[in-house]
This record gives structure tokens, C-alpha cells and sequence, in this order.
């Protein structure tokens, strides 16, 4: 899929950029959705909010959205929370850009293409959104139909980044750091407008592994000088994940590397870029030297880092929980209703569930309820050894057992069930419903949490929507 970039440095100012579409995007933000005064037309005129009315907006954002208000509203609180992250980054830079930030959320597909197309004169073909810049105007656009929840909120993260660089380097960002940031801040995690950011993915990190343990690694001398045209080039001929694997690790490595001691060296770079310095000249000037003594230095300091990262804990945590969730909501639409995590897991096996979390840059996981990993949390550098994090279970209602189940190791085997459905290890009573059979009527939800989790410990909360279905959302515990 085509990504968008920087446009060259030779190119129109209007074109700057345009090539910068990447697989996925969303940028929402709106605190009341918009609902639409017309019923039929195009998805512009279905979304103009009528005479004397001005578009629905957001802290930061101005919207246009036919997605439902709570769905538009829950994009825009996300992307309002990654802003003042963005702008932490951006401190102290002048703005080279036009400050208005547009989004446009579209319900499907054909809505996403046509607009784009037909309004902007842009193409969206092959992408989940787009941030675009053309000559009838720019923007962040992204659909939802048949997208997980996870990845389009990746999106948002990601081509958020994209949004506000522009505005203070004017497309000129270096692309190995305009696509290393924006990937950076993708794999971060919101959680009540909290963002907690460095967590790394296993599968990224076991990428990044690969590319240096097979010498697949561009030399930093080279990606640090690629343009636009060489960075595409490289896209089209299959390199797309392995230059933004790379360089999203290299931002890692300046920001968190070597106890954070690079991350004022970066500042610099960025600085110097945003005044106008090439990519080599403002590294040079920021970390001393881009000689290939230097440079090769650096890339070994890099590769030390990555060596000992470990996958985030609370990015896994915050992945698996909502797995979970939504695993639990699919059961009850079909009158199954576990009562222990190993219950559930049983019968997400049995429904084969699976769900693909994770960004389209640099590849997505696949979580499968059949993996006895899917339901645990892995062990980073801040966790606390002795009171290893673990995902919990209460089971809520006037039957519940006031224990908790906590979750089972992975060498755990399989729970045997007695007669009753009930596990022989999982605390429950003998009325505990057997994974597979339909109970006529549902109990309630149970409580899901994390516990030993750091930073914070999360939970699902549960609400229903006006049409009483169930939704699961994620808070902080």
C-alpha cells in the first residue's frame, strides 16, 4: 500500500506531502458527533450541519463525521490526548504551517474514496486514511467499516504525528523521522486521556531482531540522508516494513535509550530541522559529528539497545484485556457465559476467536484464544518480579463466589471439568456453566482487571448503548 510522505523538496509547496498517505489513518476529534440535516446526497452534504451552524469541533480539532456521536466523540477524546503529546514534542519549534486542523470520519469505504477523490482531488485507494494535502485542501480521513477498533486507533496515533509535523516543518521532516515518530507515538497507549508511551510490541522488536541478526539493516549514514524519492523507491520494491521497523526503533533508542541521555541531543535535531537544516547538518550539529566512525558508533549503541528491550507489559496488557472483552461480548450474543478465565478461554478456542491488533506499517498480530499467551501479560524491566502482573476475574450477581480468579501460567495444562461444568482448579461452584452450552438467561458481566500491572493497573468497564447493546471500555483501575 502506498505510503504518503514528504513530498520532495523541489516539489510545490501544495504537493509537499501528498505522497505522505499511509496505509492506515484517523484523526478524529469531535466532542458531538455530526449528525447530518440531510438524508440523502453525498457523504459532504449528509455531513453539513445546516444554515447558521458550524461544524462539530473538539479541543483542537475541527470535524466532519457520519460515524454514530459516542463513536465520533470516543476518536476525538484520543486524538485530543495524543495533540498535547505531539505538541510536548514540538516545544519550543515555530510553526512553518497552516494551523487548522480538519478530520473527516467516514462510516464505510466507497464514502472515504469518493470524497476524497470528488472534494480533494486526492487518492485513497489501498489505505484505511490518509492525511492529505492538495490544492482544494488538506486534512486527516479515515474510514471505519470491518476495521478492529485497534487498528484504527494505531491509525490515529500515527497519522495524527503526521498532521501537526507538517504544521511546524512544512514537509520537510526527513522521512526515516517523520515515519519513526509517527510509528512511535502509533504503538503508544491512551487510557483515560492518560498516555503512556516507550511500549514497544513483541512482534516489532522480534522483527527488529531479524533485520539486524540477518544484516537487513540500512546503514544509518544512509537513512539518515534518504529523501522522500529514495524512501518510496524502497516502498515499492517491498522494504516498506523494514525502513519503518528501523527507524521507529531508532526513535526508541533516542528517546529511552541509555536512560533517556539522547533525548536532548534529538531535541536539538529537531530544532535544527524545523530552522531550516538538511538531515545530515542538523544531526551533525546535535549530536557532534556524521562522520562513518561516528555514525557506525551510533548504530552499535542502537543495536545494544535493542538487545535488551523487552515488549512493553502495559501495551500487551491493555491488547489482551480488550481481546478478552470482546471475546466475552461475542459468547453472550450467543447465550454462552463463562465464569472463570479458563472458561472463557475454552470456549474462545472452541469459537476459533481470534482478533489483529497492532499498526499497518509494521506488521499486526494476530491474538488467538487457542494461545495460552493471549491471556497472559509478559514481564518488562519495570515490573516488580516478585508480584508479577496477571489478569483478574470476579464474577459479579447475587450467585458470584467472592474469590478471584486471577490468570494461569502458560505451562499451565488445560483445566479438567467435573461433572457440574465447574473447573477442578478455578474456585468456582459446581452450577458454573460449561463453556460450550447456552444459558438461558445471562448473569452479569464480570469484573476484568489487571493487578501488579505498572504504571497503572487497568479494568474493563462495561456500558450499554441506547439500543442495549453491551460495550467494553477500557479505564484505569
Amino acid at each position: 500500500m502506498p505510503v504518503l510522505a514528504n513530498a520532495h523538496r523541489s516539489s510545490p509547496r501544495w504537493l509537499r506531502g501528498l505522497c505522505l498517505w499511509i496505509a492506515m489513518l484517523v484523526v478524529p476529534a469531535v466532542l458531538v458527533a455530526g449528525a447530518s440535516h440531510q438524508v440523502g446526497g453525498s457523504w459532504w452534504e449528509r455531513t453539513d450541519p445546516g444554515p447558521r451552524r458550524s461544524l462539530p469541533t473538539s479541543r483542537f480539532y475541527t470535524i466532519r463525521s457520519d460515524l454514530p456521536p459516542e463513536e465520533t466523540k470516543r476518536y476525538a477524546d484520543l486524538l485530543d490526548a495524543m495533540h498535547r503529546e505531539y505538541m510536548r514534542l514540538m516545544q519550543g519549534l515555530r510553526k512553518r504551517g497552516r494551523p487548522h486542523l480538519d478530520v473527516f470520519m467516514f462510516a464505510t469505504q466507497p464514502d472515504y474514496l469518493d470524497t476524497l477523490r470528488t472534494r480533494f482531488g486526492a487518492n485513497g485507494v489501498g489505505s484505511g486514511g490518509t492525511f492529505f494535502i492538495g490544492p482544494r485542501g488538506s486534512g486527516l480521513a479515515y474510514f471505519t467499516d470491518r476495521l478492529p477498533r485497534s487498528r484504527i486507533e494505531h491509525v490515529i496515533r500515527h497519522e495524527g504525528f503526521h498532521q501537526i509535523a507538517h504544521i511546524f516543518f512544512d514537509g520537510d521532516l526527513p522521512p526515516w523521522a517523520n515515519e519513526g515518530l509517527a510509528e512511535y507515538f502509533g504503538e503508544a497507549v491512551v487510557v483515560d486521556g492518560t498516555v503512556i508511551e516507550g511500549q514497544v510490541t513483541a512482534r516489532s522488536l522480534a522483527l527488529v531482531r531479524e533485520l539486524i541478526a540477518r544484516d537487513r539493516v540500512v546503514p544509518f549514514a544512509e537513512l539518515l540522508s534518504r529523501d522522500l524519492r529514495t524512501w518510496n523507491a524502497a516502498v515499492s520494491v517491498g522494504g516498506a516494513e523494514r525502513q519503518y521497523l528501523q527507524s521507529a526503533s531508532m526513535i526508541q533508542f533516542l528517546l529511552w535509550g541509555e536512560s533517556g541521555g539522547l533525548s536532548g541531543n534529538f531535541s536539538a535535531y529537531l530544532r535544527n530541522l524545523n530552522e531550516g537544516r538538511d538531515s545530515l547538518s542538523a544531526f551533525r550539529n546535535a549530536f557532534g559529528a556524521t562522520d562513518a566512525r561516528a555514525l557506525a558508533d551510533f548504530e552499535r549503541r542502537w543495536r545494544a539497545f535493542v538487545e535488551e528491550q523487552k515488549p512493553g507489559s502495559f501495551r500487551v496488557a491493555t491488547e489482551r484485556i480488550q481481546f478478552m472483552a470482546d471475546g466475552l461480548l461475542l459468547l453472550r450474543e450467543r447465550a454462552v457465559h463463562p465464569r472463570s478465565l479458563e472458561e472463557l478461554r475454552a470456549a474462545l478456542a472452541l469459537a476459533d476467536f481470534e482478533q489483529e491488533v497492532g499498526g499497518p506499517h509494521t506488521g499486526a498480530t494476530t491474538l488467538r484464544a487457542s494461545d495460552a499467551e493471549s491471556f497472559e501479560i509478559p514481564i518488562d524491566h519495570i515490573q516488580d518480579k516478585k508480584r508479577t502482573p496477571a489478569f483478574v476475574w470476579v464474577n459479579k450477581g447475587p450467585d458470584a463466589s467472592s474469590r478471584k480468579q486471577e490468570s494461569t501460567p502458560a505451562s499451565s495444562p488445560p483445566t479438567k471439568k467435573r461433572r457440574g461444568g465447574a473447573s477442578d482448579s478455578d474456585g468456582m461452584d459446581d452450577q458454573s456453566s460449561d463453556p460450550a452450552a447456552p444459558s438461558l438467561k445471562p448473569p452479569p458481566l464480570p469484573e476484568l482487571s489487571t493487578q501488579n500491572l505498572r504504571p497503572r493497573d487497568i479494568k474493563i468497564s462495561w456500558s450499554q448503548d441506547s439500543e442495549g447493546r453491551w460495550r467494553a471500555q477500557l479505564r484505569l483501575k
